[in-house]
């Protein structure tokens, strides 16, 4: 049971890393249209890398609190 909430907890991280790289592009298209020269772009392409590590980290830390709560209570049902 625990290998299978494991394996469903790695799925879950990795749909979660797509989609964050899905959105940091987009979000940098975006910018790429609107600011007016290419050092302003880089710029926001370094927020935005930023951005989207920091939400990594935070999203990979929850599913990693939630996967030890799930150990946790198997550990406990089964005494």
């Amino acid at each position: 049971m625990i290998k299978m909430q494991d394996e469903a907890l790695k799925v879950l991280s990795g749909y979660v890393d797509k989609r964050m790289k899905r959105l940091q592009g987009e979000i940098l298209s975006l910018f790429e249209l609107i600011l007016p020269n290419d050092r302003q772009v880089e710029k926001a392409r370094q927020f935005v890398f930023s951005l989207v590590q920091n939400a990594n980290r935070d999203i990979t830390d929850k599913i990693d609190r939630m996967n030890d709560l799930i150990i946790e209570e198997f550990r406990i049902r089964q005494g």
